[in-house]
C-alpha cells in the first residue's frame, strides 16, 4: 500500500472492521505500525479477521 503515516506506539479501534472498508482500515493502521483493536457485530467474522492478520505478521491485533 505503501503508508507513509507512522502510528507506531498508537492504539487504533476500527469499528466495522469484519470485512471491506473497515477491514481495509485496520490493516493500513497495522501496516502504520499501530496496535489495532478489531469491533463488529459479526463474532466469528472479526475473530476470522484478525486471525489472518496476525497470520500476516502483524502481532498487535485484537477481536471484540
Amino acid at each position: 500500500m505503501g503508508n507513509s503515516l507512522d502510528f507506531g506506539g498508537k492504539v487504533a479501534l476500527v469499528t466495522g472492521a469484519a470485512s471491506g472498508m473497515g477491514l481495509a482500515t485496520a490493516t493500513a493502521f497495522a501496516e502504520a505500525g499501530a496496535a489495532v483493536m478489531l469491533a463488529d457485530f459479526k463474532e466469528k467474522t472479526v475473530k476470522e479477521a484478525a486471525q489472518q492478520l496476525m497470520a500476516d505478521g502483524f502481532s498487535r491485533f485484537s477481536a471484540d
